[in-house]
């Protein structure tokens, strides 16, 4: 009956919105997307923003609905565009920013910006350019109480007998008259194409981040990270300083994405750093993940996310994409054996848990829909990751990490136990088995086990208790 299935409708979205339903994966390839930049979230579909050289509309749009069909394909702008960057603002519009030449005679460029709905339907585009700057483009935006908010880059050569280049924060209207511009930073500050603009939690100010070649070690120039906020009408207020870890490895260091938390606290990522800092912008935590990943050549921090599912992240590189929770990796995937492989240019949180990356290929573009576990073949039901319970019992100690195997001590031998069970993050049962009596220490053997985190329940006489685990 048709209350029968509107109730069965209902279930299977309360399934999918709490990430309980099997997600849907593919791997597609699609030649006629030529350099993808970036992706959006629509609903349950996609939105691919891609650079389309040849043809009329360099600036690309192609839906994806959640089957992995190409449904609808929107082109902006004209051949004498370049697109940078796509960003989905809280007004409920996207913003397709990047540089034009069709406005000067002269040949030179200034910023150019579509604005669309939601769905990739166009509203209005605009061009802005201060009369003493030669040059100017657009690499990220955000959009503030009726205003938007861009950073960039400009070149000019009425400063200096030569070329300058130098980053700019800008502000104007909803049509794109200019408000004001702010140029007056440190001539060492760079962008390098790149840039982030994000809101504080106070709504009153901006966070801008960067690069900066500050630093001079052995005769070489290192960019150390430049984050700074200013406030609403483009007033500097304070340089946060973000320490590197590692300066003879890495001498290019630059800010590529603030995320404001609901703690009132910011996650700041670092193409080689994930740094955590409290409200007063003051560092609490300075994450070596990324910059584990970074050595071994494999993750280079350029994008994160929260999961719609719970509290994890994810982190895109160039070559490789990383879910951390709590600290802890929960597992890596890379693209870069694909044939033709050109870079992972963005992954996003999907609604049911999963996540979509979109990487470019020599011949266009793949994207890829995956599971919470990175899997985009066998999908596994995806469960939120929760915290392991406190222990309840004081019989029972840590785990402990010896060789290919984590032991548990019991404090009381003659406390009558039952059996264990191991469970990995997404809460699947991997193996289950029973203790025998008067043990003192429980050896688990993990050498068969994939890295990542695991949670290990202790059933014993009126009483239960699980233990965090880490391979």
């Amino acid at each position: 009956s048709v209350n029968m299935k509107s109730i069965l409708y209902i279930g299977v979205l309360f399934l999918y919105s709490i990430g309980l339903a099997q997600p849907i994966v593919y791997k597609k390839y699609a030649p006629h997307l030529e350099t993808p930049l970036g992706v959006v979230g629509s609903g349950t579909n996609q939105i691919i923003f891609n650079w389309k050289y040849s043809g009329k509309g360099s600036f690309g749009l192609t839906t994806i609905d959640s089957l992995g069909n190409s449904i609808n394909t929107k082109n902006y702008g004209a051949d004498l565009d370049i697109p940078k960057n796509i960003v989905k603002n809280t007004n409920n519009e996207l913003m397709l920013d990047g540089l034009t030449f069709r406005f000067d005679t002269n040949g030179n460029y200034r910023s150019y910006v579509v604005i669309t709905d939601t769905f990739g339907n166009f509203k209005r585009e605009f061009t802005f350019k201060p009369p003493t700057v030669i040059f100017n483009n657009v690499v990220n935006s955000t959009y503030l109480n009726g205003a938007y908010y861009f950073i960039g880059e400009e070149f000019d050569s009425l400063v200096k007998p030569h070329f300058l280049s130098r980053p700019y924060i800008a502000k104007t209207d909803t049509f794109g008259n200019l408000i004001w511009w702010q140029n007056k930073f440190p001539e060492s500050m760079m962008l390098y194409g790149y840039g982030c603009i994000s809101l504080t939690n106070n709504k009153a100010e901006l966070l801008i981040g960067a690069s900066n070649q500050d630093t001079v070690i052995n005769t070489r120039s290192i960019t150390g990270y430049f984050l700074f906020n200013v406030d609403t009408n483009g007033n500097l207020i304070n340089r946060i300083n973000l320490p590197l870890i590692d300066q003879d490895t890495f001498v290019s260091n630059l800010v590529t994405k603030i995320i404001s938390k609901n703690d009132s606290t910011y996650l700041v990522l670092g193409n080689n750093n994930l740094f955590t800092l409290n409200n007063n912008f003051e560092i609490l935590k300075n994450d070596t993940l990324v910059y584990k990943m970074a050595i071994g050549g494999y993750l280079r921090g350029v994008t994160i996310y929260k999961s719609y599912l719970d509290d994890s992240y994810i982190i895109g590189g160039v070559r490789q994409m990383m879910k951390f929770f709590n600290g802890d990796s929960i597992f890596t995937r890379t693209f870069k054996y694909e044939p033709n492989f050109g870079a992972m240019d963005d992954v996003i949180p999907t609604l049911d848990g999963g996540y979509f990356a979109v990487v470019g290929v020599n011949n266009g573009t793949m994207y890829v829909k995956m599971d919470c576990m990175g899997n985009y073949e066998s999908p596994t039901i995806c469960e939120p990751l929760i915290e392991p319970p406190k222990k309840v019992n004081p019989l029972i100690g840590d785990v402990l990490y010896v060789g290919n195997s984590w032991q548990i001590k019991i404090n009381d031998p003659l406390n009558k136990l039952y059996s264990y069970k191991i469970f990995n993050c997404v809460g699947q049962l991997i193996s289950e088995s029973k203790i025998s009596t008067n043990m003192s220490v429980i050896t688990i053997e993990n050498q068969s086990l994939s890295d990542g985190i695991y949670f290990i329940k202790i059933v014993g006489d009126n009483f239960g208790t699980t233990l965090k685990a880490i391979k």
